[in-house]
């Protein structure tokens, strides 16, 4: 697969090189849906499988419900969902480990910032449970709405640092 072929992904200037390569890399890939919409169908091994073998993905986004979003009581910070949100990426994450393919890890929210310490939590979980892995890459906040630059770079640092402890992949 291209994670044997390339190895972890590292920056270099402003391009993504392969560690085994040590030349530009480009892969290719599917994201995919909020795991509060439709999680249980598709955020299963037989999904990521279907994907690599009939699509030739290379890389799986895997974008974690962290708000409470229109209804759906179950993302990140619902006192019933932090579990149900672990799994599902766990389940995603071993998948893509298990077909040599790179996998995202998406926190996805739109106030990240606001929850600091939730977000250090889940990827400092991560980090040290995947992180010596070469597959992953973390995606730390995504699609931010209104915070100014200093809110988005006090929660960067935070996060960027509890995943250090643990891990060197890309961020």
């Amino acid at each position: 697969g291209p994670v044997s072929f390339y190895g972890e992904m590292q920056v270099n200037g402003n391009r993504i090189y392969g560690e085994r390569t040590h030349t530009p890399i480009q892969v290719k890939g599917i994201s995919l849906f909020w795991s509060i919409w439709g999680g249980e169908k598709f955020w299963n091994p037989g999904a990521v499988h279907t994907l690599v073998d009939e699509w030739d993905i290379e890389l799986i986004r895997a974008p974690m419900s962290v708000e409470n979003n229109n209804g759906w009581d179950f993302g990140y910070l619902h006192k019933n969902g932090k579990e149900k949100q672990i799994a599902f990426m766990e389940t995603v994450v071993e998948a893509a480990i298990a077909r040599d393919i790179y996998v995202l890890i998406d926190y996805h929210s739109h106030y990240a910032d606001q929850n600091g310490e939730t977000a250090i939590e889940f990827f400092s979980y991560m980090a040290e449970k995947y992180g010596h892995y070469d597959h992953v890459i973390f995606e730390i906040y995504n699609e931010p709405i209104l915070p100014e630059w200093p809110a988005i770079k006090t929660y960067a640092e935070a996060v960027i640092e509890a995943i250090r402890e643990h891990s060197d992949n890309l961020v």
